[in-house]
């Protein structure tokens, strides 16, 4: 009976095992995809002896120890926001190899191969934060370039749960919003998104350290903030010209904010300011912590236009999808959009 349940054991542990080389085989096979040679492996691995690195690379690796396993997640969830973030596959790929203004113009694979995990770590916040603009919402076998092996797609899965909480948390980093002001049901995971997946760039009334909601009164005006701030994403990663499609989400705001255009006119030209945001993230950060729902500002894009950066979910009525948009980058701006519901190109 007791060899009975030895033989019993054995199962479990070869099963938890298992995933650790399907996992290593998924790694290797993104690396292949983004073009990444030996070197550049190993780094991103943690430098292990090469009798080890090449060992793995064979499929032979009876235990992984989990800060390679912590880093295979980073790198498998920087594949998977690039494939949200892109339409083309090959343009997903290449972002690791193109300059990136947001790495002080070196490469995102030079930054992840710097040698620390935080540097994935910085690697994927960007990605994460950014892929919320797309209209793409993660499809259900997104690992299926890399492998076609179902278990490749689970081990992968399994080593981002390591460094992604939002796998078991459908509405992200929800310790970033305290329970009050949480929302939940149809349209709610919009707006949470905003606060969960704070962009670590920061924003015009942020810091980087939480997020806020934006939102237009007028399409026109959602278009041309959007596109600007699409346009300095693709800047920023060197993207050749490009389609991606945006989808249009209409609510509406249910609290008092404050009003940027009653302060003075010198006042409010320095928050409002087009490329510098040194003033209006004090500004936010002020009115955020005094407990301001939020504030109502001019838009920087669009005269006479109307934004609005709400600093609680609870301020924002969950928003309902409305028609579908394609931006056209060329390569130095996005000079126009197609509305699919009219038919027709529209310029900026």
């Amino acid at each position: 009976m007791t060899a009975g349940q030895g033989r019993r054991a054995a199962g479990p542990i070869e099963r938890r095992e298992a995933p650790q080389e399907k996992a290593l085989e998924g790694f290797f096979r993104i690396l292949a995809l983004w073009g990444a040679g030996n070197a550049e492996a190993r780094r991103l691995l943690g430098s292990p002896p090469p009798r080890t690195f090449f060992a793995w690379k064979a499929g032979r690796a009876r235990r992984l120890p989990e800060d390679v396993l912590r880093r295979i997640g980073y790198v498998a969830g920087i594949y998977k926001a690039l494939q949200i973030l892109y339409a083309d596959p090959a343009l997903a790929d290449g972002w690791v190899k193109r300059p990136n203004r947001q790495f002080g113009d070196q490469t995102p694979l030079a930054r992840m191969a710097a040698g620390d995990v935080t540097d994935l770590a910085a690697v994927r916040a960007y990605v994460d934060a950014a892929r919320i603009i797309a209209s793409r919402y993660p499809p259900i076998a997104l690992f299926e370039r890399v492998s076609p092996d179902p278990a490749v797609w689970e081990a992968l899965i399994a080593a981002e749960q390591l460094v992604n909480p939002r796998l078991r948390d459908a509405v992200g980093e929800i310790h970033l919003v305290p329970t009050a002001e949480r929302l939940s049901g149809p349209g709610a995971s919009y707006v949470m998104a905003a606060f969960t997946h704070a962009n670590p760039a920061g924003s015009r009334f942020s810091d980087g350290t939480y997020g806020v909601y934006y939102a237009a009164r007028a399409l026109r005006t959602a278009v041309r903030e959007t596109a600007y701030h699409f346009g300095r994403l693709a800047a920023d990663s060197r993207d050749p010209p490009r389609y991606e499609d945006m989808r249009v989400l209409v609510g509406h705001i249910d609290a008092r904010f404050a009003d940027v255009a009653a302060l003075p006119a010198a006042r409010r030209a320095a928050l409002l300011a087009p490329e510098s945001y040194a003033d209006s993230r004090p500004f936010g950060d002020a009115l955020r912590a005094a407990g301001a729902a939020g504030l109502v500002y001019p838009s920087v894009r669009d005269a006479d236009g109307q934004c609005i950066a709400a600093f609680t979910p609870r301020a924002v009525t969950p928003p309902v999808p409305a028609q579908m948009l394609q931006y056209h980058w060329d390569g130095s701006r996005v000079a126009r959009y197609f509305d699919y519901a009219a038919e027709a190109w529209i310029p900026l």
